[in-house]
């Protein structure tokens, strides 16, 4: 794969002069250096940091009570936090989960691999990760587990029986 990142141009906003205070043209400059800086970044990024990108949008999204309509709890720093620490601590060789807001207030990541096979966990920032799987038809596995400085290895073992 082939990536583009585009480095510092040959100063075309080093040598603007000041906009003489207009409104508009204050806004246009905002709007150039804006587009100029996201231009600059990498178009590719590694999988855990696209994972990263996508907890904090979720987290921008659904902070606010009732984000869904329905009385959804709001997800608190804490569990954000909780759940940037757990994919920190994912090893390399995982394969990253599907994240999305629970309405109870919580980020909830998902393992599938197809009909009978799905594994999801929740963080609430509480220091306990709620799990459930199911492995195949009639095999299934849930619980709560204690979370820290590791990821439990019942955890691991579980996301690695839902791994293709």
């Amino acid at each position: 794969m082939t990536a583009i990142a585009f480095g510092h141009t040959s100063g075309f906003f080093d040598r603007r002069t000041p906009n003489s205070g207009h409104t508009a043209a204050a806004r246009v400059d905002r709007v150039l250096i804006s587009a100029f800086e996201h231009y600059k970044r990498p178009i590719t990024l590694d999988p855990k940091e696209r994972a990263y990108c996508t907890l904090k949008e979720t987290y921008d999204t659904h902070h606010q009570a009732d984000w869904d309509g329905y009385g959804a709890l709001p997800i608190t720093e804490e569990a954000c936090f909780e759940a940037q620490r757990f994919l920190h601590l994912l090893p390399d060789d995982v394969v990253l989960p599907a994240i999305s807001a629970d309405p109870r207030g919580a980020i909830s990541f998902e393992w599938y691999k197809g009909q009978d096979w799905v594994f999801t966990l929740v963080t609430k920032g509480a220091g306990v990760v709620v799990y459930a799987g199911l492995m195949g038809k009639d095999n299934r596995s849930f619980g709560t587990q204690r979370f820290s400085d590791s990821i439990p290895k019942i955890i691991l073992q579980n996301i690695r029986r839902v791994l293709p």
